[in-house]
């Protein structure tokens, strides 16, 4: 009877342990279904709250004139952000907007309007800037814009920008760094995401 009693309690353990490891896993990964994205984020950093990263991104866009003002409220809007970090100059931010162009306009013009405003706004502000030139990055198949820019201000630190309109939503990641070992780890766990097709 001991016996049996002391197989039922390691079963109880094991099993509550491999549901921990579970839930641990499933925190460390961010997923997406409008727009089919799926990311694992890196151990060991701390996840933004979504109400963390839409003040951060509201902050972004408040130096971004280029982007249309919307009001209105858009369903799930919430769910279409991840965030993670290790310190202030050293985090992860995304943002997924509705975007449609009867609205919006042409996406690519918009997305380098949005670069020169963000430029033209930190440099009238006196903070010594330089951007690189826009490239194409292949991403799971998903085309991305990407362009970093290099601000120095008390400290000198790195921006770097991917932007992609996937099934209606304008997606965008920035990665801000000042530590290149650091901006490694966001950008592998950023490349290895995955994009599911319809």
């Amino acid at each position: 009877m001991k016996y049996i009693a002391l197989l039922l309690t390691i079963f109880f353990y094991t099993s509550l342990l491999g549901q921990v490891k579970q839930l641990e896993k499933q925190k460390y990964i961010h997923s997406n279904e409008v727009i089919g994205w799926q990311m694992e984020i890196p151990k060991n950093w701390d996840i933004i709250t979504n109400e963390e990263n839409r003040e951060k991104h509201e902050q972004f866009l408040h130096y971004d004139e280029a982007w249309p003002k919307k009001k209105e409220k858009f369903p799930g809007f919430d769910d279409f952000q991840i965030g993670f970090k290790k310190d202030p100059l050293n985090q992860f931010q995304s943002v997924a907007k509705p975007f449609a162009y009867e609205k919006d306009g042409n996406w690519e013009e918009m997305n380098q309007a949005s670069k020169e405003s963000l430029f033209r706004s930190i440099e009238q502000a006196g903070i010594k800037i330089d951007s690189t030139a826009t490239k194409l990055v292949k991403i799971d198949d998903v085309e991305f814009h990407s362009y970093e820019f290099t601000v120095q201000s008390l400290r000198t630190y790195n921006l770097l920008i991917y932007r992609s309109l996937i099934k209606g939503y304008d997606l965008g990641i920035h990665i801000n760094y000042d530590n290149e070992t650091l901006k490694q780890e966001m950008v592998d766990a950023w490349l290895n995401s995955t994009f599911k097709r319809d």
